[in-house]
């Protein structure tokens, strides 16, 4: 049985509570780190930037907005 593939599919999560603020701010840094380092780091900040906005429209009725 190969175990390697299957706990590399298996990360451990992390869960955190922002205040709607703390998501804005959480959002705009993304960005800010995207638009200086272009596309490597955009490769990296979209899931995280989507993941917020999901969560923040769950939790607040409006997505943290995307500057």
């Amino acid at each position: 049985m190969n175990r390697g593939i299957l706990e590399t599919q298996m990360e451990p999560k992390l869960t955190l509570e922002l205040t709607q603020t703390e998501a804005q701010n959480l959002v705009n840094l993304l960005d800010v780190a995207t638009k200086a380092g272009g596309i490597q780091n955009a490769r990296v900040a979209l899931p995280l930037v989507e993941k917020v906005m999901v969560e923040a429209q769950k939790a607040f009725g409006q997505p943290a907005p995307a500057e």
